[in-house]
């Protein structure tokens, strides 16, 4: 965690975090920002921690693709939090942690999400489709779906005279 593969992504990273801070936002971890910087090691970016986030700020609706964790203000109820869920451009994965089944039924009904995980995470098998909704809604990978978006159906329609 933390090596990314070019220091140009490491850079690009390292400029969404200075971003949010320039707007306010403050670092849980690591605390000091000039930690973001190791001159012998220019793709490292220690792993960041943001909290108390609102779900509009940037942080929390890019993908950065780096060692960054963005923690929100915490959810009143189900409904508010499958609302959250369904705000951002990005719904490949959703995941909800209980054991009030009426709550987990109502969050995974109202979530647009590819993946909707109950009490696990990061748990992808072959056989079961994962794909998204909005930006991360390009096909699907995995299972007879996944299968299907390498398949071409022809018709043939012949009249015979």
């Amino acid at each position: 965690m933390g090596m990314l593969a070019f220091e140009a992504h490491a850079d690009r990273v390292r400029s969404d975090i200075e971003v949010a801070l320039a707007s306010g936002l403050s670092l849980a971890h690591p605390r000091d920002p000039n930690a973001l910087y190791d001159a012998h090691a220019p793709e490292w970016v220690p792993p960041v921690l943001f909290k108390s986030l609102l779900d509009t700020h940037a942080i929390a609706q890019n993908e950065l693709f780096g060692p960054v964790v963005a923690v929100l203000e915490p959810f009143t109820d189900i409904q508010e939090a499958a609302q959250r869920v369904n705000y951002t451009r990005y719904s490949l994965v959703a995941g909800i942690v209980g054991d009030d089944e009426t709550r987990i039924r109502a969050f995974v009904r109202g979530a647009r999400a590819g993946i909707v995980w109950v009490n696990t995470w990061n748990v992808s098998p072959v056989d079961v489709p994962l794909g998204g909704t909005g930006r991360s809604g390009m096909g699907k990978e995995l299972g007879l779906l996944g299968l299907k978006e390498f398949l071409f159906a022809k018709s043939i329609i012949r009249g015979y005279s």
